[in-house]
């Protein structure tokens, strides 16, 4: 059955289970930070800045199972080519291109449709999505087929902060079950990318920020963060 089924579009507030999916990323899977990784069924809003390229962490996230990744900004080929430079796997990738698409909303939703228990979504980036005149329906949707297929859903918005969000902006992370900002900034003359969640339903968030090197593999700096 589609997990498109069913007659309530609308955004609930069940409790998420408390079974997880790895990140695929060991440190964020620490028992000390995530412990294991997110309860299945979540949808995580990624806070940026453009400057950060939180697409490669996105790249790193994708690679742990079957990933349905939605691209606005950039066609499929691009995406694919970029994934090959920076040295990460297209394996599992289903790219779902929306840059290039003649109805945005119709090829995401057919998308959907397609998606199976326990994978990732990824959009890249929902900040296009909100523009969509449809924008709100597509989270409502994305958010239920998150849900009722117990996968994974990763929503990246290119914002420095919350604050700076319009209504419909600030409706994602307020909607999602966990945030996470890529805190951005210049340490002498490298770019410092921390990633902090601020948002963890149902949970307390872990009080600690994680220092990341982002480049053709992700590394993570522990020495002042997870022991």
């Amino acid at each position: 059955m589609s997990a498109l089924g069913g007659e309530d579009e609308s955004i609930d507030d069940e409790p998420i289970e408390d079974e997880k999916l790895s990140t695929g990323i060991e440190i964020l899977d620490n028992p000390e930070y995530l412990d294991g990784g997110f309860p299945k069924g979540s949808v995580i809003t990624l806070v940026a800045n453009p400057i950060a390229t939180a697409e490669l962490f996105l790249y790193d996230l994708a690679e742990v199972r079957h990933t349905h990744y939605f691209t606005t900004a950039r066609s499929a080929d691009s995406v694919e080519k970029t994934i090959e430079l920076m040295g990460r796997s297209s394996e599992g990738f289903e790219i779902v291109d929306l840059y290039s698409a003649d109805d945005v909303f119709d090829t995401a939703m057919s998308a959907l449709e397609d998606v199976e228990n326990e994978e990732n979504i990824i959009f890249d980036t929902f900040s296009d999505i909100v523009r969509h005149d449809r924008g709100n329906e597509m989270l409502d949707l994305t958010y239920r087929v998150s849900h009722e297929t117990e996968s994974v859903t990763y929503l990246y918005m290119i914002k420095e902060d919350e604050e700076t969000m319009t209504y419909d902006e600030s409706r994602v992370p307020y909607s999602s079950d966990v945030v996470m900002k890529m805190l951005t900034g210049i340490e002498g003359e490298k770019v410092e990318n921390r990633l902090a969640i601020s948002k963890l339903r149902g949970h307390t968030p872990p009080p600690k920020t994680i220092k990341l090197n982002i480049g053709k593999e992700i590394v993570v700096d522990t020495s002042r963060d997870i022991a």
